[in-house]
């Protein structure tokens, strides 16, 4: 498996492979690959698009209704559907297509709110469970032409997440007791996954 150790080490991997049309970076919670989605375009030199399978979070109403809001993040709160249709239709896409995003200050997805215009030549999506291997994620993961895994120390990515929790308005305590409870959970599922990535990210610093 390929080791790429920095944004521009992706955009040149990806250069190599002229065909890929869906490029998934996937990781557990807090291993920032929000961060590399958001870096990697001022490396590319071809047009693109960046969505997150953030967006397709069911609204907190729904997931009330569910009995799931306490679980919010793992693999069975999002609309894979939804995800799934939208980027089978990309691949035909002849006319822009819409994404919704994740608005984390109210922790509510956006219809709406990301255009995938016909001239996209990439679309890189990031998000946790891509890999996920059953039936609700394995469409998604067929429909990507590459994977990339960020993979970094698990003391580092604890501590971001926990930041991230508390920045986002939780108490250490509470952010602390979500990280235990619900990431490191939601994480075991995601890191069984890193196998099927088509390249590891494990970056330099």
């Amino acid at each position: 498996m390929d080791i790429l150790t920095c944004p521009s080490d992706i955009a040149t991997w990806i250069s190599e492979r002229p065909a890929a049309r869906i490029i998934g970076i996937v990781g557990p919670p807090g291993s920032g690959k929000t961060t590399v989605a958001q870096d990697l375009p001022a490396h590319l030199t071809v047009p693109h698009c960046v969505v997150s399978m953030d967006g397709f979070h069911y609204p907190q109403d729904t997931l009330r209704a569910m009995g799931r809001r306490d679980r919010m993040g793992a693999p069975d709160t999002f609309d894979t559907q939804a995800l799934a249709e939208l980027l089978a239709g990309v691949r035909e896409r002849t006319e822009p297509m819409v994404f919704p995003e994740f608005d984390r200050t109210i922790e509510e997805p956006i219809p709406g709110s990301i255009t995938v215009m016909p001239n996209h030549e990439l679309i890189i999506l990031e998000g946790n469970y891509l890999l996920v291997d059953d039936a609700d994620w394995s469409p998604i993961g067929q429909l990507l032409d590459l994977s990339i895994y960020v993979d970094i120390p698990e003391d580092v990515r604890l501590s971001r997440l926990t930041k991230r929790h508390v920045d986002f308005g939780k108490s250490l305590r509470a952010a602390t007791e979500w990280v235990t409870r619900v990431d490191q959970a939601n994480a075991r599922a995601i890191e069984a996954t890193k196998g099927r990535a088509s390249a590891l990210y494990q970056p330099a610093n």
